[in-house]
């Protein structure tokens, strides 16, 4: 109960998503095995780039729906709600102090126990974008971040940069509304992409924030029909029909590549089809039966 006597929104742990979140990590970390070994040079095609990639679209699907699941449900369904400031302060308490801790040790510490070279002065004379939460904007306009210790904070900055705008949309909208937003934001996230192809400057500026929005939105969209205990149960059947398409579409996408026949058209689709892959097993992995294979 909360202080007013309403009853306080009960706390779900999802066990399998522990799962999930493992295999995210563990993509990311042989993503940048794979780039510091110097191996990408026996992949010409098939970019180590790209497994960190899905591993960053798994944790921006499970965000999108674990951090706002009882943000969004609570609102819609009329239930008492945690408010928005300390909804932010508990995120940001979460990931401020390791993040700034870090910042703190290359950009203060680390250049009084070592003479900078000159490619780590031009580090510390761009930490601003750092400390400010931007790394993936001045990725975005200038390139490759000059320093390899902190490029990868480019998804962190794109996270928080979601948090503090999302929840304002959600009190402003109703439910039918809060998925046509979900819908639109992904169609734009789709159409900045091809502006972006269209420019032929698809990577780098793939870094900006509205063009990484379709796990996001995807993941918030799934906790807004997460409605009552059986909410993603009537998505199951449609997941499994997502999932294979979506899987289908990455592997011919690979193999194009493999075979150096690359569809950049369908480049664009990329990060929605990796939305729609991980959408659809967070879907089966939220509902799976408990000693089952997947839930396992």
């Amino acid at each position: 109960m909360t202080a007013t006597g309403a009853p306080r929104a009960a706390k779900v742990h999802f066990e399998p998503l522990d799962g999930y979140r493992a295999l995210a990590s563990l993509l990311i970390v042989v993503a940048h095995a794979v780039l510091g070994l110097g191996l990408v040079e026996n992949l010409p095609t098939l970019d180590a780039n790209r497994l960190s990639f899905m591993g960053v679209a798994m944790f921006f699907t499970m965000s999108g729906f674990l951090l706002y699941r009882p943000f969004i449900v609570a609102h819609l369904q009329d239930r008492p709600m945690l408010p928005v400031g300390t909804f932010l302060r508990r995120r940001l308490l979460r990931i401020f102090p390791l993040y700034y801790a870090t910042l703190f040790f290359f950009y203060v510490i680390l250049p009084r126990i070592r003479t900078p070279g000159e490619g780590y002065q031009k580090v510390l004379q761009a930490q601003a974008w750092d400390w400010a939460y931007l790394s993936n904007i001045r990725l975005a306009l200038d390139g490759w971040w000059p320093s390899g210790y902190l490029g990868h904070f480019w998804s962190l900055a794109i996270e928080e940069q979601f948090y503090l705008v999302w929840p304002v949309l959600v009190l402003l909208c109703s439910r039918r509304v809060f998925l046509f937003l979900c819908g639109g934001l992904l169609t734009i996230s789709v159409a900045v992409r091809w502006g972006q192809w269209i420019d032929g400057d698809l990577l780098v500026r793939g870094y900006f924030t509205w063009a990484r929005l379709d796990p996001l939105v995807t993941g918030a969209a799934l906790a807004a029909l997460a409605r009552g205990p059986l909410g993603l149960e009537r998505l199951r059947p449609w997941a499994r029909i997502a999932g294979i398409g979506s899987v289908a579409a990455l592997v011919y996408l690979i193999v194009s590549e493999l075979h150096e026949r690359p569809d950049h058209v369908a480049r664009l689709f990329v990060e929605t089809l990796f939305a729609l892959a991980f959408g659809s097993l967070l879907v089966l992995t939220v509902t799976a039966r408990k000693g089952g294979a997947l839930h396992r």
